[in-house]
């Protein structure tokens, strides 16, 4: 489980400022191609998918992530798998799920190192997900 804290704050120029931050997201079933704002059709000719309004800004704080991983080194605390990806995550709206990539091409997943090792050989952006264990982020070129 995960334990959330916040702090609520009343401003009408704060729900402003963040009611901008969110978005909408299309998506391709058969190619799984993504693309933020409202598409119809993909470059494959299927007709996309549309969700949202979504979280379209940075869904971590990678400073506050690094302060967090330091005091889990320096207590021996275990568990510490998401926080470490939340610290090398790209600030990306969505990832893309290895085994779903594989499964459109009809190939075998390759090893999450290899892919992103090759990936950025090829000039992207890649990272690991706190999301999904067999997700990427990547950014193009």
């Amino acid at each position: 489980y995960f334990r959330v804290i916040g702090r609520v704050e009343r401003s009408v120029s704060r729900v402003d400022e963040n009611m901008k931050k969110f978005g909408y997201m299309s998506y391709c079933k058969k190619c799984l191609t993504r693309t933020t704002g409202i598409h119809s059709e993909c470059m494959c000719g299927e007709n996309m998918e549309v969700i949202g309004p979504i979280w379209m800004d940075k869904t971590h704080d990678r400073t506050f992530c690094e302060r967090a991983l330091e005091v889990f080194d320096k207590n021996g605390f275990r568990n510490r798998r998401e926080l470490f990806i939340s610290t090398e995550e790209i600030d990306s709206p969505y990832y893309y799920d290895i085994h779903s990539l594989s499964s459109i091409i009809k190939a075998s997943s390759p090893t999450i190192n290899n892919l992103m090792k090759a990936l950025r050989e090829r000039g992207f952006t890649v990272s690991r997900t706190r999301f999904s264990d067999k997700g990427l982020r990547v950014v193009r070129p």
